[in-house]
């Protein structure tokens, strides 16, 4: 009678439901589901925290809504913000340098061209060092390096100020008499595709102009079918395909840097040089030892 007792008083007033579930159980009656509401949740989630336990994820109504059609609304947003901003140009009107774009300032309420960029077609192209993200933003015959600074394409250099690169075209692959409007008129060259700066084509970055034709370029060590695939960035008259083992390979006459990178003349007079300047090195140091004594 004791235990019987014990769970009466355990259970108090709140048991009712659960004993009548109980009775249900052992009565062999299936027990109709209840229903699950907001309120449920609140009061299983304030008894987990009355007992230290870890409390049921309370779930709010705005996550029954589905999230990619979040996704495609913010899409959409976007898609139409960008459509309504306007194109912002030189000698546009502004009150602050918020009013124009990053390559601009606002000078007597006008968008100029700041310090390091300089004005193409009614736009503040970035000179060599200026601050870019993409190709588009450098001067002509230069291109943006890490997408972080203009620099000058291959074989090129850089002017007092900064503003043009200069030196031979052909060398940083230009294709000259080469007019085209997409990259469709430049498939002839090989890797060539169409600068939207000059519209002429010019060679990839990964790829090189030698005979009129851009290959692709093939660094020492790398496999190769032809010498014309091998390049160098300095000396490229100084490496060849090896038609045995088929990769890039250093000339006769030439040796690779120390950064493996180029191929570099040998000088047999360094070493003899070298010699001598040491060897008088030694001479003065005896010298001097003799005259102190």
């Amino acid at each position: 009678m004791l235990p019987r007792q014990s769970h009466r008083r355990r259970g108090g007033r709140g048991s009712g439901g659960h004993a009548a579930a109980i009775r249900g159980n052992l009565s062999g009656a299936p027990t109709p589901p209840q229903p699950h509401t907001v309120s449920d949740s609140r009061a299983a989630h304030t008894v987990a925290l009355a007992h230290g336990s870890r409390p049921p994820r309370l779930r709010h109504p705005v996550t029954m809504v589905h999230r990619s059609a979040l996704g495609a609304l913010g899409a959409l947003l976007l898609c139409s913000l960008a459509a309504a901003l306007p194109t912002i140009v030189v000698q546009q009107d502004c009150v602050s340098d918020r009013d124009c774009l990053f390559s601009m300032t606002c000078a007597d309420n006008k968008c100029v061209c700041r310090d390091g960029y300089h004005l193409y077609k009614d736009k503040c192209l970035g000179g060599i060092e200026a601050t870019c993200n993409y190709d588009e933003d450098c001067i002509v015959d230069a291109y943006c390096h890490n997408h972080q600074k203009c620099a000058c394409m291959e074989n090129l250099l850089r002017s007092d100020d900064g503003s043009k690169c200069t030196g031979n075209v052909t060398a940083m692959g230009r294709l000259t008499d080469s007019n085209c409007h997409e990259n469709f008129d430049c498939e002839q060259y090989g890797m060539a595709f169409c600068e939207s700066k000059t519209n002429m084509c010019q060679c990839r970055v990964d790829a090189h102009l030698r005979g009129g034709r851009c290959w692709e370029s093939r660094k020492l060590g790398e496999g190769c079918l032809s010498t014309d695939q091998c390049y160098t960035p300095r000396f490229a008259e100084n490496v060849e395909c090896d038609k045995t083992n088929h990769t890039c390979v250093c000339v006769l006459g030439s040796r690779i840097s120390p950064d493996f990178l180029d191929c570099e003349f040998v000088d047999t007079s360094t070493a003899t040089t070298s010699l001598s300047h040491l060897m008088a090195l030694v001479a003065s140091y005896i010298l001097a030892k003799i005259v102190s004594s």
